[in-house]
């Protein structure tokens, strides 16, 4: 068998045995598991088939900034391997999840026994600042033409403007997590769907990681948790995701292969139907230069066996992270720092280098056996301390901190270890910005008086 047969064999083996464990853990309701195992299949797995296929005919393949030879796919592949199989060990192992989940009846200065609602001032005051951070951020991408025409709008301290709109996802999230029954109102609906879809607009990773709080939310509702009545909701979450990433993200992607002038949505369209291999509508494309999951680390370990080592920055990049969360004009004053500290990545025509490729690049192959036990960690230790705190309390803190450690965990996989630290960081501090206002909104009333 050749080097590159071997790793295709692996891959699938591989593949095989998430398969079996995503099902075992449907089975077990671990909602947040099988979002690991789906995520990890689909970036690092199936990739990892694309690449071994490729190889079986040529010596070295590109992919992206990558060039992978059979050797480093191969080990890469072993390494995936022996990383589920770690998982599977420790998950096989420890003892079956908690499900007993007791509501507290008081806490937080907030009383079940109260009649609680909001006023309409919170709902002026949450939709103002919504409308004015959107105009805030369409003018500094350069203005409406520029937002609805780029592929990927930003601009310089933009991130600050973006991280912003997930204030407004948290009137709906604090209730539904809540042990004191709220009632949702249709405001709190439209606030979540308009802040997501403009962050959607802008950045649709960001986008799935908002997606995934509401989903933890609603499926960690209740003190048992049953996947199986939630076929539905999956179903439809699925067909969100592929209007999203795909439908909407391939559009997105052609707009600026078109003449300046004639970026119309009909020009558009007839481009996508006619060249689907433009976008990340063809497999191949996006497997190519749209995701890194196999392709950064099958590169970085190619180069390892061709030279004898990579730069490595010894967790140095992940200040990044925090660089990027600092206003453009105070971050300017620390030049040349974030540069000096982004100039020691091992290569700089990554898109979003993938969570094993920077782990190596951070710490070596010592990186590597800590990894199974991080990816063990969100997918299970954190879905233990979600059932622990369903329902826990009247504004349940807890449960949403964990739930954001499990969104923006997917970087773990997905990309960059600094884009995960930057972003927890910043949504608990929205998450709290958000609880400031609950609390200074809140309001008692009379109980034979109607809700608002």
């Amino acid at each position: 068998m050749s080097v590159a047969g071997a790793s295709l064999t692996i891959n699938i083996v591989s593949l095989i045995i998430v398969f079996f464990l995503a099902f075992s853990d449907y089975k077990k309701n671990n909602f947040i598991a099988v979002l690991y195992w789906v995520v990890l299949t689909f970036l690092v797995l199936i990739q990892g088939i694309f690449i071994s296929s490729d190889l079986l005919d040529v010596l070295n393949i590109q992919y992206l900034g990558n060039n992978i030879t059979p050797e480093g796919h191969l080990l890469a592949s072993f390494i995936v391997l022996a990383i589920i199989v770690v998982v599977f060990i420790m998950r096989s192992s420890t003892s079956a999840v908690s499900r007993a989940n007791r509501v507290c009846t008081e806490n937080n200065n907030i009383h079940i026994k109260d009649s609680l609602y909001f006023p309409i001032g919170y709902y002026i005051f949450q939709w103002f600042a919504l409308f004015v951070l959107s105009v805030s951020m369409i003018y500094l991408v350069g203005g409406l033409h520029s937002w609805l025409a780029s592929s990927r709008p930003g601009a310089e301290g933009g991130t600050v403007f973006l991280v912003l709109f997930g204030l407004f996802t948290y009137p709906l999230l604090l209730k539904l997590s809540s042990a004191y029954p709220f009632s949702i109102k249709k405001n709190d609906i439209l606030l979540y769907a308009f802040s997501v879809l403009i962050i959607a607009s802008f950045s649709r990773i960001l986008f799935l990681f908002h997606f995934v709080i509401l989903v933890i939310c609603l499926v960690y509702n209740k003190k048992s948790v049953n996947l199986k009545k939630y076929k539905k909701h999956f179903i439809l979450s699925f067909l969100v995701f592929i209007i999203i990433f795909f439908v909407y993200g391939a559009y997105r992607d052609v707009l600026p292969q078109l003449p300046e002038g004639s970026r119309t949505f009909t020009a558009a369209i007839n481009l996508l139907v006619s060249k689907p291999e433009l976008s990340i509508l063809s497999f191949q494309r996006l497997y190519h230069v749209g995701i890194e999951g196999m392709s950064g680390v099958s590169g970085v370990l190619s180069q390892t066996l061709r030279m004898g080592t990579v730069q490595l920055d010894f967790g140095m990049s992940l200040f990044t992270g925090f660089f990027h969360l600092i206003p453009g004009p105070l971050r300017s004053l620390m030049d040349p720092l974030p540069d000096y500290i982004a100039s020691m990545y091992w290569y700089h025509g990554s898109v979003v280098g993938g969570g094993l490729e920077n782990i190596f690049v951070h710490f070596s192959f010592l990186g590597f056996i800590l990894y199974p036990f991080i990816l063990y960690y969100f997918s299970y230790v954190l879905e233990k301390n979600i059932r622990n705190n369903i329902k826990k309390t009247a504004i349940n803190d807890k449960f949403l901190i964990y739930a954001i450690y499990v969104a923006y965990g997917l970087q773990i996989i997905r990309g960059t270890l600094w884009l995960a630290l930057m972003y927890i960081v910043a949504e608990i501090c929205i998450l709290y910005m958000a609880i400031f206002l609950f609390r200074i909104f809140i309001k008692k009333k009379p109980l034979m008086s109607r809700y608002y």
